[in-house]
Order: C-alpha cells, then structure tokens, then sequence
C-alpha cells in the first residue's frame, strides 16, 4: 500500500508570506513617463517655433508689400511693428522651452527608475520638483512680459481706434492665463515633494537599497 503524498500546504508562519509591493512607485512611475513624454513632444515644437519661427516670419513681412491693400495702407508697417516687438519673447520663449525640454527627459528617465523601484528614482523626482517649480515661476513671468509687451505694441498700432481693447482686458487675460500655467505646472512637482518626503517612502526605499546589496 502506497502511502499518499500530502498536497502542499499553504505557508503559515508569516514571514513566509510573500511581501506585498507598494502600488505608490508604479503609479508616480507611470504618471511621470507620461507626463515627461508629453513634455518633450510639446517643448521640442515650443523650442522649433519660438527660436526659428520669429526669423521666418520676419523673412516673410519683408516680402510683404509697403502698402498692402485691404487693412489700411500702413498694414505691413503694422505687421513689423508688431513683429519687432514679440521677437525678443519669442527667443526667449524659446530658450525657455529648450530647458523645459531637458527637464521632461530627467522626468521621464525618473519615472522609469522609479518603476524599476530604484532608490535613484525618489530622489531625482524630488531633485525634479525643485527644478520644475523654478521653471514654472520663470515661465510665467517671461510669459506675463511678453503678453505685457505684445498689448502694448498692439494698443499703440489701434492708437484711438474704436474697438480697441481697454487696459485692464489684457492686465486681467494676463492673470487668468498666469494663474492657469501655474496651478497646471505646480500641481504635480508639489504632490511629488509632499508624498516622497513621507517616512514610509524612505522605509521602502531603504528596503529596495537593502534588496540590492543583498542581490549583488
């Protein structure tokens, strides 16, 4: 008579229980690849427009004839007026968006540290966050500056005008616009500085550094 074989039984000492992964490294992850490839599509278009747009345009106004028929007889005068004064932003814009790109490729190699669970992806987020919100700050008020300049050029262009905009139409789109760049920009370098810094993210990852000594 053969003696039967017991199935395996469950573990019930609970440290052979397998451990269960916090969900938190993969969600940020995720949203950090994502985000950072956002921000490298919609810079490197940010950075091709503001640095090469404004020379292509200014090429174009000087093909345009002095007196060009339909807004006035001053139309292309107007045109390069305006043009001399929104150039300067744009390059700086431009500028501005080749440093945003730079920081959506750290975003992006972040996020992927951190889905691999690697200690180096928690502290360059928050490294990150720092740089971003500095960013953010810089980019609206060059923004804001810009907006301010280009009104200007655009009120003294309509002169008495009927139908030109009041001052404190374009002061007002210039908050609300500001006040958008910013709640958008900082709402996610902030979410990133309040929950990396927890005590429970810094226990996990001296655990994973842990893990990989123990690995190697």
């Amino acid at each position: 008579m053969t003696q039967m074989q017991p199935f395996d039984s469950p573990p019930v000492i609970p440290g052979d229980l397998p451990a269960v992964q916090e969900a938190w490294p993969k969600v940020f992850g995720i949203i950090s690849i994502v985000l950072g490839s956002l921000g490298l599509a919609t810079n490197a278009c940010s950075a091709v427009s503001g640095l090469v747009g404004g020379p292509l345009l200014a090429s174009f106004m000087k093909q345009l004839p002095s007196n060009a028929p339909g807004s006035g007889a001053n139309a292309a005068a107007d045109l390069e007026r305006m043009m001399d004064a929104m150039h300067p932003w744009m390059v700086v814009s431009g500028v501005l968006a080749l440093g945003s790109l730079f920081v959506s490729a750290w975003l992006l190699a972040a996020g992927i540290w951190l889905v691999k669970r690697r200690a180096a992806g928690v502290r360059q987020h928050i490294n990150w966050a720092w740089v971003r919100i500095a960013m953010v700050l810089l980019t609206v008020g060059v923004t804001a500056a810009s907006q301010v300049a280009t009104f200007d050029a655009v009120r003294g262009i309509q002169g008495a005008q009927a139908g030109a905009p009041p001052a404190w139409v374009n002061v007002a789109m210039s908050a609300l616009q500001g006040l958008f760049l910013l709640a958008f920009g900082l709402a996610y370098p902030i979410v990133v500085l309040v929950y990396m810094r927890k005590e429970k993210v810094r226990a996990a990852v001296a655990s994973w550094e842990a893990q990989r000594a123990v690995g190697a």
